[in-house]
């Protein structure tokens, strides 16, 4: 995955657990809000564990 793409996913994901955690304040539903925060959650750990894939296969 390119740098720019990575950092489009995070950004990504940050956005869905924000909008998620304005959700709560403004009384929406919370199985709604919930399933942004781990939709964001999901997307910034797949990052993070493709570089951390990506970098052991390379020391090898």
């Amino acid at each position: 995955m390119k740098k720019s793409t990575e950092i489009l996913v995070i950004i990504i994901g940050v956005f869905a657990i924000l909008a998620s955690v304005y959700g709560i304040y403004a009384d929406k539903d919370l199985t709604d809000a919930f399933s942004g925060i781990f939709i964001g959650v999901c997307l910034i750990m797949a990052v993070f564990l493709k570089r951390k894939r990506n970098n052991t296969h390379k020391d090898s």
